[in-house]
């Protein structure tokens, strides 16, 4: 009597409850964990498969999950199954908890380090050795005290000189209720923040999503042609058509300037 009293208690269903990984995929092809440390920063479709074993049943098992560098909270599932569409490069531990109900979540739980890896370009390597190759542009052409007193006409020279070089078709990605939307870089016309959402106006299009503006400036592959004027807006340099004191014309928009960016228009080509 005693031992079948005892199995109906949570500490002892937890402890025959049992997690193990099963399956990692990615890209839709199977992969060893030995490579979860070298994901591609295009790297899509992320599924993690465990499995979960339990005598009495699985019916009053409770599963939550949280990816570490990422989630701030729990997510419940009712699957054993965890899939992304998209993960930004960076360090991630995936937690996976199971218990009985009214259990303790820490008593069966997995743990799952992997690296999505930065493209070539975004590297420390490669920034470095970009910057140190247009500095020395840069201090060929220009005397060195343009470098040091006049910061705003050496950013608007780097953009001339990025323009030059780099392809001109470039995208960003905006991800969007789990959807993918992508945004041709050269088509945006400016960025206005409205409380928790940001719009993206572009030629044709107005886009609205919820992201903070500084997210946004780090999405797109051209920074340089964009610039901040206002505290709620950021718009790409190549677009504007007019300026005044206190406005710019973006393609037939009105954008105010506020006071604190008025200096950094000075030496902006339009």
């Amino acid at each position: 009597v005693n031992v079948i009293y005892l199995c109906f208690t949570g500490k002892v269903h937890d402890k025959h409850l049992n997690l193990f990984w099963d399956s990692f995929k990615c890209n839709g092809k199977q992969v060893s964990k030995a490579a979860l440390n070298n994901f591609s920063y295009d790297t899509r479709n992320f599924k993690f498969n465990f499995h979960l074993a339990y005598f009495g049943g699985t019916e009053n098992i409770e599963i939550r999950y949280k990816l570490v560098g990422q989630d701030t909270k729990w997510f419940n599932i009712d699957q054993q199954l965890i899939a992304f569409n998209y993960l930004a490069p960076g360090k991630y531990k995936l937690i996976v908890q199971a218990r009985v109900k009214g259990g303790n979540w820490t008593y069966n739980q997995l743990t799952l380090d992997f690296v999505v890896n930065r493209p070539f370009y975004a590297t420390w390597w490669f920034i470095v050795l970009s910057i140190l190759m247009l500095g020395l542009l840069i201090y060929w052409f220009f005397r060195v005290r343009i470098l040091i007193y006049n910061r705003d006409l050496v950013r608007e020279i780097l953009r001339l000189i990025v323009r030059k070089i780099k392809p001109t078709t470039n995208s960003f990605v905006i991800w969007s209720q789990g959807n993918e939307i992508r945004i041709g870089s050269n088509d945006v016309l400016f960025f206005k923040a409205e409380g928790n959402y940001l719009e993206i106006m572009t030629l044709d299009k107005k886009y609205t999503f919820r992201y903070k503006i500084g997210e946004v400036k780090d999405l797109v592959p051209d920074r340089l042609e964009y610039l901040q004027v206002h505290r709620s807006y950021v718009v790409r340099l190549d677009k504007i058509s007019g300026k005044s004191l206190d406005s710019l014309d973006v393609n037939g928009h009105i954008i105010p300037i506020g006071k604190t960016y008025k200096e950094r228009l000075k030496h902006i080509e339009i």
